[in-house]
């Protein structure tokens, strides 16, 4: 009996409890590709992306193996989907079915992930890496036999840090491909700035910490640490192979121990000086990279507004009086504002303190350390929960582009345009396509220049603003991504970041000839995020021409450039003005993104950046620039239908812990990596008043229609139950089957859901005798999401009727029940209620029951009377009606509840429960071979009913296939 980590993953980590909805669409066409020593399940509207990405990957295979030290000898499967728009990956280094997902969406400029390398290399490298690296087996062989039954995962998954593990991958990235983070401008630039703020993590803090860019710490400053630790004297790139080897070996040893075998002292003694020297070099460097302010005179940056965490870039409207940006927190969601340019807060400022210098004479102004902020004139909160994102002016100056996520009903999300009018409020919706990331105006304000990123296929769009239809402007390519376009003054030229096998460069796309040619020199560099002057004639683009990301103007006509900045740590998003020539951008800050102001007319010529600045003498706070690297040999591959997709199986412990009773039992389920067809059996043995009996269940989601079957036997006796002995009519045994069909809808602000089904069973009930039990059903959820300012509601309303006879008697029944729940950064409240009535009292095994826990192993739907409430036992409460009202305040995953319910025939004898629980469910995370799952413990008080002066402490692990 196998005890899978995906459980442990999916309790730890919320991110993975919602995955599978969020990451795998069972319904779409899937297709499967197969190298040596990979088998690639993906959606076949993606093949272009994929076939691209997996030609390559047994040649990242070889190196990253050579480089790790570890071949495996299990294939690896690689599910390929693009859930959300956004560029990501992640592992499952499982040794039996080592699984890793590529999320085929490109990464943008700023997060060092580009070079003159591909996302699908580059994604396949870091990942693989991750697989060689915790895939590699413990000698011991009691915990190798351990490892292989119980957790599936080898001692370094299990004991190395997480810092050890993200950072050894990254550092992996940047030894085969001679690009990504390790060699970009962005790496640099976060350990420059966060070491001269004195803010580099502790070693304690290298896991993740809540404080700015915390959780990239482990990629960023790990990856650093391990470069540093393999160059220092003695050591070399064998080191950490031994490292990983020490960890596995037959004598246990912990991470530490392993380490300081290999480096010669423990790994937060030698990380104290590693933070020490780069922090000395970030300073030496600094003082080679900036100018004497004397020098940059009235052309210094200037900050308009100190800011923290995540900051968009500005948009200016067309008479440079108003910014537009989104504002981010680690406790809010993304807030698109609009704010007065810096003109009008000068003078409001100072109204401020000409004020408070007459209401308080000796009053001592303080030091003008950081500008007044901005007043808000409006501002865009999020809408049914999800947030808007990447602001731009129409040419009326009235209305705003926005984008933002929306569901197109399969669980995946996909960003689409909106037109946004400040001052009417409303929001109205453009584009139905889905990928639209962001969008600039033609002058004429009748449509927009667009990039569409879908299935890993980045190209850029022309957008009619009316209809919402797309014109292809210029296709992207598995290899050549379009992003950030930028429409020139006179409407002829698009200005856009391209990356291709030369790295990030800006373009200009004639858009009547469809011409493209790059824009500035040809002298190696990244450039990107160009943004157009008022002249038409000139750009202002992020350079990294010096190894520091910083702003230059290009002559669109010659190619000319000229620095309009010299930061020691780095810039993004140029905003020019109209009217005097400045420029708005974003200003890197160990507590996040300031908006800086450059008066870039007085700026006087600067010289180029200083060798050091790419010297290895400074590294890792110096950019070390990307090398080209052998390019991974291509396989020729031949794609086929995905079909029932290949088999996994799982068998797990079940079992029910109440008031009722106890059961235990085991499941044991098969599943396709994306979840197209899950099949389960299932039993569990228990006291008598608890649940017992078997199942046989299937689940098929190949359809946006689910259909879903099973046979079943159940005993429930109720009357024998402990210590409470509810009527004897509750009591049942049964025999049958259950089919049903479900249609979901996910649109990210709304869901519903509607199942219809149909049971026919054997019955023998307190008589004894025998007879059937025959019932259909139709239930309804529906989930509707609000935005109030910074503060999330939501209404979900379920609706079950069901008819049917038992043992002769026909009845119908129906229960509603609704939700309503507000969350902000401080918490929540959550409050429900529900009422039910049965129309036929001679049915009295049909009729509502209060406490108990559900059925663990067939379809609830068919107990529908039964209200859970594990704290109680089953039956505290019989009826032809039911109502029920609870609240909870749910925080941390944890929920203090008060419980409620009555069946009398006046509502006027309530059972009544205080308590705490946590719950986790999943519809299933298929590619972890993790069926439906629900986790359910807590404690509860019963303070008034029958059950009254009580405590019971209740548990409930179940499966659904």
């Amino acid at each position: 009996m196998r005890i899978t980590v995906a459980i442990v993953l999916s309790l730890t980590f919320p991110a993975l409890a919602r995955a599978q909805d969020e990451v795998v669409s069972p319904s779409l066409e899937w297709k499967t590709v197969e190298t040596k020593h990979f088998v690639v399940h993906y959606p076949a509207t993606a093949e272009p992306w994929t076939l691209d990405m997996a030609s390559r990957l047994d040649g990242a295979y070889v190196a990253v193996s050579a480089l790790v030290g570890n071949a495996l000898t299990e294939r690896v499967t690689v599910i390929v989907e693009d859930p959300n728009n956004a560029a990501n990956g992640f592992a499952l280094p499982f040794l039996n079915a080592p699984l890793v997902f590529f999320w085929p969406t490109p990464a943008d400029p700023y997060g060092g992930l580009g070079g003159a390398v591909g996302w699908g290399e580059l994604l396949s490298v870091h990942e693989f890496a991750h697989i060689a690296h915790l895939t590699r087996p413990s000698r011991n062989p009691n915990d190798a036999r351990l490892a292989r039954w119980s957790t599936e995962l080898g001692p370094v998954a299990v004991n190395a840090p997480r810092w050890a593990i993200e950072g050894y991958a990254t550092y992996v990235e940047g030894k085969i491909t001679g690009a990504g983070r390790p060699h970009s401008a962005a790496r640099a630039a976060v350990l420059r700035e966060w070491a001269l703020a004195g803010a580099l993590p502790t070693y304690d803090q290298l896991d993740g910490d809540p404080r700015y860019l915390g959780g990239n710490m482990a990629y960023l400053v790990g990856s650093a640490y391990l470069e540093w630790l393999v160059a220092r004297p003695g050591q070399n790139d064998s080191s950490l192979p031994h490292l990983w080897r020490r960890m596995s070996a037959r004598r246990e040893r912990s991470f530490s121990d392993a380490f300081a075998g290999v480096f010669g002292a423990p790994p937060n003694e030698l990380y104290g000086r590693f933070s020490a020297e780069i922090t000395a070099r970030a300073v030496a460097l600094e003082h080679a990279l900036t100018l004497d302010s004397s020098q940059l005179g009235a052309g210094a940056p200037r900050t308009v507004q100190r800011l923290m965490w995540n900051t968009g870039g500005p948009a200016l409207s067309p008479n440079d009086s108003l910014l537009a940006l989104t504002r981010s927190s680690p406790i809010q969601a993304p807030v698109v504002e609009i704010w007065p340019s810096h003109a009008r807060r000068d003078t409001l400022a100072a109204q401020r303190r000409a004020k408070m210098a007459k209401l308080d004479p000796l009053d001592v102004p303080g030091v003008a350390w950081q500008p007044a902020p901005l007043p808000v004139e409006k501002a865009r909160y999020p809408q049914g929960g999800a947030s808007f994102a990447a602001p731009r002016w129409m040419p009326d100056g009235t209305h705003l582009l926005l984008t933002r996520n929306t569901g197109p009903g399969n669980g995946q999300t996909r960003r689409e345009l909106f037109l946004w009018a400040p001052l009417a409020g409303s929001v109205r919706r453009v584009t139905h396509a889905g990928g639209i990331l962001g969008a600039d105006a033609m002058p004429d304000g009748e449509s927009a220049i667009a990039d569409r990123c879908v299935d890993g296929i980045c190209s850029l769009v022309r957008v009619d603003l009316a209809t919402g239809g797309l014109t292809p402007v210029i296709a992207g390519a598995p290899r050549v991504v379009y992003q950030r376009p930028r429409v020139s003054p006179d409407g002829r030229t698009i200005a856009a970041s391209r990356h291709a096998s030369d790295g990030w460069r800006v373009v200009l796309i004639d858009i009547k000839s469809g011409a493209v040619r790059v824009a500035g020199p040809d002298d190696g560099a990244d450039r990107y995020d160009g943004a157009w002057r008022a002249d038409g004639r000139h750009l202002v683009v992020v350079s990294e021409a010096g190894g520091v990301p910083n702003l230059e103007e290009i002559d669109a006509a010659t190619g000319a450039t000229r620095a309009l900045t010299r930061v020691a740590s780095a810039v993004r998003a140029p905003e020019p003005r109209a009217d005097d020539g400045g420029v708005y951008f974003l200003r890197l800050h160990a507590r996040g993104l300031d908006l800086d102001r450059v008066a870039a007319d007085s700026v006087p010529p600067l010289p180029p950046v200083s060798a050091l600045a790419i010297s290895p003498a400074f590294a890792p706070v110096a950019l070390d620039p990307p090398v080209r690297a052998d390019t991974f040999p291509v396989t020729a591959l031949s794609p086929r239908p995905y079909g029932l997709g290949p088999r996994n199986w799982r068998v797990l412990p079940a079992g029910v812990y109440a008031a009722e009773g106890s059961s235990v039992g085991l499941m044991a389920s098969t599943m396709d990596p994306v979840g197209k067809l899950t099949m389960m059996a299932q039993g569990l043995l228990g006291t008598p008043g608890s649940w017992q009996g078997g199942a046989l269940g299937a689940a098929w989601r190949g359809w946006p229609v689910e259909l879903r079957s099973e046979l079943f036997y159940s005993e429930n006796a109720p009357s024998r139950q402990w210590g409470f002995a509810a009527p004897a009519s509750l009591d049942a045994t049964m025999a049958g089957g259950v089919v049903a069909a479900r249609l979901a809808r996910d649109l990210v602000t709304t869901e519903h859901a509607v199942t219809l089904g149909l049971s026919i069973a054997s019955f023998r009930g307190d008589s004894a005798a025998s007879s059937t039990r025959s019932l259909g059903y139709l239930e309804y959820r529906g989930l509707f999401v609000q935005s109030v300012h910074t503060t999330r509601t939501s209404a979900e309303l379920a609706v079950k009727g069901a008819a049917g006879s038992t043992a002769g008697a026909h009845w119908t029944r129906g229960l509603a029940a609704l939700t309503l729940t507000a969350r902000n950064e401080r918490g929540g409240l959550e409050v429900s209620g529900s009422y039910g009535r049965l129309d036929n009292a001679a049915a009295q095994f049909e009729q509502f029951s209060l406490g108990g826990t559900a059925p663990p192993f067939f379809e609830t739907a068919l107990y529908a009377p039964r209200i859970e409430m594990p704290a109680l036992p089953a039956g505290v409460g019989v009826g032809k009606q039911v109502a029920t009202f609870a609240a909870a305040l749910p925080f941390m995953g944890l929920r203090p509840y008060y419980w409620s319910g009555s069946t009398t025939a006046h509502l006027d004898y309530w059972e009544r429960v205080v308590g705490l629980e946590s719950e986790y469910s999943t519809d299933g995370i298929w590619f972890a071979r993790l069926p439906g799952l629900r986790v359910l413990g807590g404690v509860g008080y019963a303070y008034s009913g029958s059950w009254r002066y009580k405590t019971r402490f209740y548990f409930a692990a179940t499966f659904r296939p």
